[in-house]
């Protein structure tokens, strides 16, 4: 799979990350089939029903992270992509199939807690790394539609990644902490799987 070398960026660096990476490579692995399948031979309309599956679900998600208690905002609104997700969409001139798609709301919890809040972006951000990987492979096929539709794929780094693992170490001071991330990031990637799970597969649209 062409996602697989984003399996272990950054893990290293932070002893949050390894633990989170360790517990979430079966869910990376489903979203694996789940969402970049229809880009093994990918055209515009592929590329931009991945994006609106992705959309779909950063959006709500990332509503829910600004709006948790002792969350500092300034940290978490630049590793939120849902803006750059929707120019991205709208640049590929969204067709009727994913209006609908984009019509629908997934429900996501409201998250109480910092902590709980982290382990949701952890999930953001690697979905995210997982996707990144692909950039090179669609430019090779669909150059004009990433030069002009390509910022969320553009926007995950290795920064981001290890500038989210130093605020996880920093609150893991206790196992009650630690747990509490883990739990919002297993939430979170079961939102994700059942999202994509609701959501058509590309060969039925």
């Amino acid at each position: 799979m062409v996602t697989a070398v984003a399996r272990n960026v950054g893990f290293s660096h932070s002893r949050m990350l390894a633990r989170l990476g360790a517990e979430s490579e079966t869910f990376l692995d489903v979203v694996d089939d789940q969402l970049v399948g229809s880009l093994i031979n990918p055209n515009r309309s592929s590329y931009r029903y991945m994006l609106a599956r992705i959309y779909g679900f950063e959006a709500p998600v990332g509503t829910a992270v600004l709006q948790a208690q002792n969350l500092d905002a300034h940290f978490a609104r630049p590793r939120i992509r849902s803006g750059r997700l929707a120019a991205d969409i709208i640049a590929l001139t969204i067709s009727p199939q994913e209006q609908a798609l984009l019509a629908r709301r997934h429900q996501v919890p409201a998250l109480r807690s910092a902590g709980e809040a982290l382990g949701w972006m952890y999930v953001l951000e690697r979905l995210a790394q997982r996707v990144a990987p692909l950039g090179r492979h669609l430019y090779d096929r669909l150059p004009s539609e990433l030069l002009h539709a390509g910022s969320y794929m553009q926007s995950a780094s290795e920064h981001s990644l290890f500038g989210l693992g130093d605020a996880l170490d920093l609150l893991t001071r206790t196992t009650a902490m630690a747990d509490r991330i883990a739990a919002g990031a297993n939430a979170g990637f079961r939102s994700l799987h059942a999202w994509l799970e609701s959501t058509p597969p590309w060969d039925s649209f």
